[in-house]
């Protein structure tokens, strides 16, 4: 996923480096652009991922291929727009429920993934505090404001779908970074996710997992309930069902989970072969144990962690663990919005991404 996402951000750059030059009258539109091995030495960028870029560039339609002659700029292609996005975020007077939560704030994956885009798209970006589950005349004063403020705008959550759904009346351009099936969305398969990660301690011969959460109200991502699910099933097609007492969703807040987990784990009770954290700061709570009860990781249990927390790549030891996708999903957001922005292309229904499985020293 990390080549990808590369991928995607060098594209973007070498499109905008063309836009740039168009604007600048270095290239001319239906003009044709420089051979791959001096346009290549003119952006700094590998003929390889040139290539590339200029493959992605004419499926855009930016670009015409002309077979023994050359590519063209397409007369209807490439024009240099300004354009601002705007990023919702919940009234700081209601906004307690986030503090805790990384994906809401300035300076998280997906927010990360939002600048990284529109910085090489060349598009503004705005963080507009507006009300969730706004009243009618609320979500209308918010409406009026993005309107006057933005281009289109990308909601991070459900509690938005009411001023979602004044959005679409409007014919206004949105996009959720969150999984809401009525409206345009880009999210990531959490089933497809949670199965890699069952089959992962599977595959390292688990024959037993206590699965651990945080309880919440977080109306935004995947569900415990899936995790749950998905566990069940696959450990149970493979001859190993979970007893309900190895489902465990620890109470309250962040605060005070390690004394809780401890609880929940119990010096004279033998461990499981695994244990799967749905959150963070589980995770770091379970490490933390690990070490304070001189655990062999990963000899006496396995431990996987399910989280987009940058973090989880800095445990020592190495955390095995899903890493979700929130950094390429916010910058997928970006790329629908400005897709119909520039071409007057319709902004996908969903976008699904993908998990991908970071193998640490946790499990074998």
């Amino acid at each position: 996923m990390a080549d990808k996402k590369q991928d995607f951000l060098l594209y973007r750059k070498v499109e905008l480096q063309l836009e740039n030059m168009l604007k600048e009258g270095v290239l001319k539109k239906g003009g044709r652009i420089p051979g791959e091995r001096q346009l290549s030495e003119m952006l700094s960028v590998s003929r390889g991922t040139l290539r590339n870029a200029l493959e992605e560039l004419e499926k855009r339609q930016f670009l015409l291929r002309v077979p023994g002659k050359g590519t063209y700029i397409q007369d209807t292609g490439m024009t240099v727009r300004n354009i601002r996005i705007g990023y919702i975020f919940p009234e700081p007077e209601i906004s307690l429920v986030y503090q805790n939560y990384g994906n809401y704030a300035i300076n998280s994956e997906v927010w990360r993934g939002i600048m990284q885009c529109c910085a090489v798209r060349g598009i503004t970006v705005s963080f507009i505090p507006v009300p969730a589950h706004g009243s009618q005349e609320v979500n209308r004063k918010s409406f009026e404001r993005i309107k006057n403020e933005c281009s289109g705008v990308i909601l991070p959550s459900r509690e938005f779908t009411e001023l979602a759904e004044l959005l679409a009346e409007e014919g206004f351009p949105f996009c959720f970074t969150a999984k809401v099936p009525s409206f345009p969305h880009v999210f990531y398969d959490v089933e497809k996710g949670v199965t890699t990660a069952a089959g992962k301690l599977l595959a390292c011969r688990c024959r037993s997992v206590k699965l651990f959460s945080l309880q919440s109200n977080h109306l935004s991502w995947d569900t415990w309930e899936t995790k749950v699910k998905v566990f069940k099933r696959e450990f149970a097609a493979a001859g190993f069902p979970i007893p309900e007492e190895n489902i465990i969703e620890l109470s309250g807040q962040e605060t005070g989970i390690l004394e809780k987990l401890r609880q929940a784990l119990p010096e004279n009770v033998p461990l499981p072969d695994s244990i799967f954290t749905a959150t963070p700061i589980i995770s770091f709570a379970l490490l933390h144990i690990a070490t304070e009860r001189h655990w062999k990781l990963p000899e006496d249990v396995q431990i996987m962690g399910y989280a987009n927390n940058m973090n989880m790549r800095r445990t020592i030891p190495l955390l095995t663990h899903m890493e979700l996708p929130h950094a390429a999903i916010g910058a997928a957001a970006v790329d629908n919005l400005a897709e119909c922005l520039f071409s007057g292309r319709k902004i996908p229904e969903k976008t699904i991404l993908e998990a991908t499985l970071i193998q640490g020293e946790t499990t074998i």
